[in-house]
C-alpha cells in the first residue's frame, strides 16, 4: 500500500516549483529582470538551489527519518534511501523546468503537474505486473 501512498509526498516538489515558474512567466517578471540587466544563469540556479536543493533535502531528510524509523524498506539503509529519494526530487525539479516552458497558466501548471505525478503513481502496479511477465518468461525458458 505504501508503494502507493508514499509518491503522493512528491507532488508538492513537483506542483510549486511548476506553479511558481509559470506564474512569474504569466506575470513578465522574468522578462523585467532580463531588461535590468539580469542573466538567465542566475535565475535558474536561484530555482535549482531554493527549489531543487534545499526543498529538497528537508523533503527528502523528513521522508528518510519516516522510512527507516516505520521500517517500510527492510534491509535498506538510510542512506541509500536519502539518495534515490533526493535523486527523484532533482528528477522531479528539472520535470517542473521543462513543464514550465511549455505551460503559460499557473493553475493550468498546477493540474498538469498533478496529472504527470498521478499518471506516474498509476503506473507502477502495470510496470511491476510487466516485471513479474519478464521474470517468469525468463526462468520458463
Amino acid at each position: 500500500m505504501e508503494l502507493l501512498v508514499a509518491p503522493f509526498a512528491f507532488i508538492m516538489v513537483l506542483q510549486l516549483t511548476c506553479v511558481s515558474l509559470v506564474s512569474e512567466k504569466s506575470t513578465r517578471l522574468r522578462e523585467s529582470m532580463r531588461m535590468m540587466g539580469m542573466r538567465e544563469m542566475p535565475y535558474w540556479l536561484s530555482y535549482l538551489i531554493a527549489d531543487g536543493i534545499v526543498m529538497n533535502l528537508i523533503l527528502t531528510l523528513f521522508l528518510s527519518i519516516l522510512t527507516v524509523s516505520f521500517s517500510l524498506f527492510n534491509g535498506v539503509g538510510f542512506g541509500d534511501i536519502f539518495f534515490f529519494t533526493f535523486a527523484y526530487c532533482l528528477s522531479l525539479t528539472a520535470l517542473a523546468f521543462a513543464l514550465s516552458s511549455v505551460l503559460d497558466a499557473p493553475q493550468t501548471a498546477g493540474q498538469v503537474a498533478f496529472l504527470v505525478l498521478v499518471s506516474g503513481i498509476a503506473a507502477i502496479p502495470s510496470l511491476s505486473r510487466a516485471r513479474r511477465w519478464s521474470s517468469a518468461a525468463r526462468r520458463s525458458s
